[in-house]
């Protein structure tokens, strides 16, 4: 199982440093990015950036597995918004026709009324209403079908792109003031910052304490610098790390072999230290051959049953969760609350949970035809 222990690097040097290597180090992801969306072979690329830049063949394999990750991660994601959109126009396409049968009729309902011999002025007036708000209605869902089948056909068409430092600040340098920048030289500042705000240095089990160029000795972090930086500060840097929490875990892994990962995030101008390895699995406290009980998630509770070890039901139950209108940190709360009930539940009665897996994407793609009633539901 892999977990991940976070703390944050207080040393006012080693930040110093951190926003060098990570300058340079952004340089060379973008490079790199390039290169590969460009079709380069990742073997004849590594053998070029060693010669090239000096790195060593472990500092490019941590920069050709971050942004190799991010490549498959884009092309997955374009994957899943296709066929998402697809699902979304047919879903429009649908209520399109709906509202052209029920503006159709509504034009015939039109025509009866206005040929009777007793006029109906209420009827009339009532019916010309919901003909016009029929008629807006088709003419905005059109638009959107226009506008998902723009970006539906766009997404087919273009290459994976991917922007460092974010699409959102790309766009700022074209309208400066709005986004709060006095001049295009401050904005550029503020992108190439955004586009160098991480180090990613990737582990192996057969390297000593997890890691060739990120080692963790009693409290100290050595981390390798690039060759270009060794000049100005020595071959490694040593950055004082304190964990808070996990430590037992960071323990076994050096003492198991374990690879060993770690980012430097930089957040808001605070520098952050992730290490990510591999914990032992956890025990089971539960026993299948007592039975089980089952969660089942609904608009406003999770209810519950519990079967004996022959599926018959024993007891059942639903916990509320109000959760409409709440802000996100405060569904989290209450969905924490009603989950911390249900496992303490389960621990007590040695059973093991099941829950249906829930993936809404493709069907809030297909919303467009149900009511507001069922879209929240």
């Amino acid at each position: 199982m892999q977990v991940t222990i976070q703390t944050k690097i207080k040393d006012e040097k080693v930040v110093e440093i951190l926003e060098e290597v990570s300058s340079q180090i952004g340089h060379l992801r973008g490079k790199l990015l390039k290169a590969l969306l460009q079709g380069g072979n990742n073997s004849i690329l590594k053998k070029e950036y060693i010669k090239k830049y000096g790195l060593t063949a472990r500092q490019y394999n941590s920069l050709s597995s971050e942004v190799r990750g991010l490549i498959t991660s884009s092309k997955e994601l374009r994957k899943r918004n296709i066929a998402e959109i697809t699902t979304r126009i047919k879903s429009q396409q649908y209520v399109i026709k709906q509202l052209e049968k029920k503006y159709i009729k509504i034009k015939e309902a039109n025509k009866k009324l206005a040929n009777k011999k007793i006029k109906n002025q209420e009827a009339i007036i009532k019916n010309i209403e919901l003909k016009r708000t029929t008629k807006f209605r088709l003419h905005q869902k059109k638009r959107k079908l226009k506008k998902s089948q723009d970006r539906l056909s766009n997404l087919k068409s273009r290459d994976v792109k991917i922007c460092f430092g974010g699409k959102k600040l790309f766009s700022a340098q074209f309208n400066l003031e709005d986004n709060g920048y006095e001049n295009h030289q401050e904005w550029k500042k503020a992108f190439q910052s955004a586009r160098s705000n991480r180090i990613f240095v990737i582990g192996s089990k057969d390297e000593r304490f997890g890691n060739q160029n990120c080692q963790l000795i009693a409290n100290k972090l050595h981390l390798r610098l690039l060759p270009s930086l060794e000049k100005k500060y020595g071959k490694h840097i040593e950055i004082p790390i304190n964990f808070s929490y996990g430590k037992d875990i960071i323990n076994n892994a050096l003492l198991s072999k374990q690879a060993i990962n770690y980012r430097f995030v930089r957040k808001e101008n605070t520098w952050y230290l992730f290490l990510t390895t591999k914990r032992k699995e956890i025990e089971h406290s539960t026993k299948q051959g007592l039975g089980a009980i089952g969660v089942d998630l609904n608009k406003a509770h999770i209810a519950w049953a519990e079967t004996n070890r022959h599926g018959n039901l024993v007891k059942f139950g639903k916990i509320i969760t109000p959760i409409q209108d709440m802000r996100k940190h405060q569904v989290s709360a209450t969905f924490g609350n009603a989950i911390k009930e249900i496992v303490q539940y389960a621990k007590k009665q040695e059973k093991p949970v099941v829950i249906e897996k829930l993936d809404f994407s493709q069907k809030k793609a297909d919303f467009e035809k149900y009511s507001k009633r069922y879209r929240r539901m």
